[in-house]
Parts: C-alpha cells; structure tokens; sequence
C-alpha cells in the first residue's frame, strides 16, 4: 500500500546516532509511513547498523556514487511514495507524536503545502542546550507573507528534520538547489511557502543535534568570509526566484539579521564547546 508519508533519512558515516534516529520514527504514534534510507557510501558501521532493523515500513537504498550533501537530499525525494515528505537527518530525533502532529494540520487545511513547529537543540550527549518556539500559538500563515517574514529575519522553519511538507507543491517547486552551500533548505521553504498556506504547530517536534566539530559548528566558529559569501549567494538566489516581491528593504533587513545572529551562534558554539 502507498504510504501517506515517506520519511526521508540520507545518511553518511552516521554510525554514532542513526539508530536513536531510526528508533524515535518506528515508535511514532502515526504508523502509516514508510522510512526511506538512502546511503551515499558510508566508510563506518552505517550499513550494518541500517540493516539490523527489521521492520517492513524500512526501503534502504545505497547510492551506487556518492551525490553530495543536497544530491543526496534530492536522491530522496525522487524516490519517495507518500503524499506528504519529512526529512529526519542520522543525528536527529523526531519527537513521540511529531507526524501526528504535522498529518492532523495538513488533514485540516487542504491549503496547507508546508508545516513546522517548535523544535530544541541538543548537544552530541543529548543535553538540551536551546528551544526554539518562534511563535506562541499553533497558527496556520498565508505563505507569502510568511516567507517574506523569515527572510527579512531568520530560518524560523528549522531543519529539515523540523518540516513537513506536501508532495505536490515539492513537484511544483522542484529540487533542493545543490548549486547552494548555505542555507539550500531555508531557500527550499521559501520556495514552498509560496505553494499555499503554512501551519505552524506550538509543540516540540524534534531535536536537533549541534556540536562544535560538525560542518555547522566548523562554519560558525571558522569562516566568517565564507559565511558572507555563501549569504550573498543566498540573497541572489531568493531575489531571482522572487524578483518581483523581494525588495531591497527586504534584502537590507535580512543582511542586518544574519549579522546579528551569527554573532549570536558564534556566542552559542563558545559556551558549547
């Protein structure tokens, strides 16, 4: 039977974490799922790990070569069988009843073409070290306005293992950019929210795993240069896509947020060493 929702996991070298992973989606309240696994040639146990679950809702797939980071993102969407896609990435955990959650908001918008909600940031033992509730109220938002809003501010969507959303407007949108090195999913949900309305549930829907040697932590702590490159690109990207919305107050204010959050997340990889 096809399933109502493909969880996408694109894993490599994630031996460390993927099983608490895998283990948080097959205990969801919300069954009625398939969790696609794609490798893209892992070196360690990630394999061997994947394949010691048994449990028929599990399609693995190993990349014949490597795709990259995005390429693999989109090697998942291209293979994916359910009406609606969440990602949740090998460190990441899904809350309990994360995909009932998000399933009950799109069963009660038809409009809905993307959802997110509250998440936290956990440190490699699991500690939590931020939660992050950008709204105080479960809202459903009308998606321009919204996806001016975030890049004006911030990525207030969160992660891809945050977000869910539904397979038509992902067909109306296209891929994932890999042309992007920064921010290829936040680029993504503007693209999405574009599609139709956007719900936001107020509840913690996963968590997300940080520390100071993965390639965010690196980024912030290390390349500032690099950082203002990729941001450029960006900015460039977003305004070609929305040429005739984005403005250049958008573009100022949006330059004026990353400025003062990446000091912010400099602070945050500091105290978290």
């Amino acid at each position: 039977m096809k399933p109502l929702v493909s969880i996408c996991m694109p894993t490599y070298n994630g031996s460390r974490h993927i099983s608490e992973a895998i283990e948080s989606i097959l205990n969801q309240s919300f069954s009625n799922f398939e969790l696609l696994i794609i490798d893209d040639g892992s070196s360690d146990d990630t394999v061997s790990i994947i394949k010691s679950f048994s449990d028929d809702r599990i399609r693995f797939i190993q990349n014949v070569k490597n795709c990259g980071l995005v390429g693999n993102w989109n090697r998942c969407l291209s293979e994916a069988k359910g009406s609606y896609i969440r990602f949740l990435f090998q460190d990441d955990i899904m809350s309990g009843d994360s995909l009932e959650k998000q399933v009950d908001a799109f069963r009660g918008n038809s409009m809905v073409s993307l959802c997110f909600g509250a998440s936290c940031v956990i440190n490699d033992q699991g500690r939590v070290t931020m939660r992050r509730r950008p709204f105080k109220r479960s809202r459903i938002f009308n998606g321009d306005e919204i996806l001016h809003r975030s890049f004006r501010t911030y990525n207030f969507y969160g992660e891809p293992s945050n977000v869910m959303f539904s397979m038509s407007a992902s067909k109306r949108v296209g891929s994932f950019d890999d042309s992007m090195t920064y921010a290829p999913d936040w680029e993504y949900w503007l693209r999405l929210s574009s599609c139709g309305d956007v719900a936001y549930v107020d509840e913690e829907l996963s968590r997300f795993r940080v520390n100071t040697e993965s390639m965010t932590g690196k980024l912030f702590q290390e390349d500032s240069a690099r950082l203002k490159k990729d941001d450029a690109f960006f900015i460039e990207a977003v305004s070609k896509r929305f040429e005739t919305s984005i403005s250049i107050v958008d573009v100022l204010l949006h330059k004026v947020s990353v400025t003062l959050r990446t000091f912010g997340k400099r602070i945050y990889f500091l105290i978290n060493r």
